[in-house]
């Protein structure tokens, strides 16, 4: 009896764990391998794109303290001018050593950089952190999908689509 019992405590043992390193790994899956769309124009895993992609996703944009510019100085390759600087000064994004003008900058998909500026680079003390779903940052070459003006690299900003209808408010407090 004593026999049968040890053998059934191993084996639930080993069933306990199986299971738990099925959810675990479920759940790695999930955290490791986010859905991308700057890297290809088409959604697709992380680990599948060819190109050197960063995301920043929702649960460090609110768990921040810090600002998109901030945030993007804390991604190899990126850089964001301006941001420990004097207030109000434009923060521009350095990619990879290219000039601001050579990062294309979009939310959602549609290119925002602002033409009224002297290089066209994108402000980044303009961006809040409350709408934003994700951030993808592809640094190198990518004119080829993007066209010009990318070529240090594309920084796509998703913003969190998941509002109820009618009119919506956020009240945030920082200081």
């Amino acid at each position: 009896v004593a026999k049968t019992f040890s053998c059934m405590k191993k084996i639930f043992l080993i069933v306990l764990l199986a299971l738990a390193s099925q959810a675990y790994t479920q759940n790695l899956n999930d955290t490791l391998n986010p859905v991308v769309v700057s890297a290809t124009r088409l959604p697709i895993g992380l680990i599948s794109s060819s190109r050197d992609v960063h995301v920043i996703n929702s649960n460090n944009i609110s768990s921040t303290t810090l600002t998109l510019g901030q945030l993007m100085n804390q991604l190899p390759g990126t850089y964001c001018f301006g941001t420990l600087l004097n207030p109000g000064m434009n923060q521009t994004l350095f990619s990879r050593n290219a000039g601001s003008e050579q990062a294309a900058v979009l939310i959602d998909g549609f290119r925002i950089n602002d033409p009224s500026s002297v290089n066209e680079a994108a402000d980044f003390g303009e961006f809040s952190l409350n709408d934003l779903q994700q951030v993808e940052v592809v640094n190198g070459s990518h004119s080829t999908l993007f066209g010009n003006g990318a070529q240090g690299g594309v920084v796509n900003l998703i913003t969190d689509k998941n509002f109820a209808d009618g009119i919506n408010a956020t009240l945030n407090l920082s200081g």
